[in-house]
């Protein structure tokens, strides 16, 4: 009777430290998250409009404005952040005897915290998603256009 009472007893203890190791493994801490910044160019230029100060998307670019959505999702296609595009500047303008052209349309990207993942899909407006690596997130740079 005692040899079965032992029994029972280790099987308990054993399923009870078998619990306790499983859950272990699965609480591991979440690495730290990532700090998104970064930009997004427009280098066509016939896919921009721009005047001195501002520019904006136009053509298959037109989504691309201020306020246009920004969608960070992981592989897997679970968002983990959502922003919106900060307003468009134009950069290496240039002037000539008739004309005033600038070379792209930037788009500042607003700060956020992003959870760490190995790689991203940003979705900028209606464009295509663009799959960025794990630590590019922290300095993202997209580029539209030629």
């Amino acid at each position: 009777m005692h040899r079965r009472i032992a029994i029972g007893t280790t099987a308990i203890a054993l399923a009870l430290v078998a619990a306790l190791v499983y859950a272990g493994l699965r609480s591991s801490p979440e690495p730290p998250p990532r700090s998104l910044s970064g930009k997004v160019t427009i280098t066509d230029t016939k896919g921009f409009s721009w005047d001195p100060g501002t520019c904006t998307g136009g053509g298959r670019f037109a989504d691309i404005v201020e306020g246009a959505p920004i969608v960070i999702r992981d592989p897997d296609g679970r968002t983990l952040a959502a922003g919106k595009l900060g307003s468009g500047m134009p950069e290496k303008p240039t002037r000539d005897a008739s004309s005033q052209t600038a070379a792209h349309c930037t788009f500042l990207v607003p700060a956020a915290a992003v959870p760490s993942r190995p790689a991203y899909r940003v979705q900028i407006g209606r464009q295509p998603p663009s799959e960025v690596a794990g630590p590019d997130i922290e300095r993202l740079t997209l580029r539209f256009g030629s």
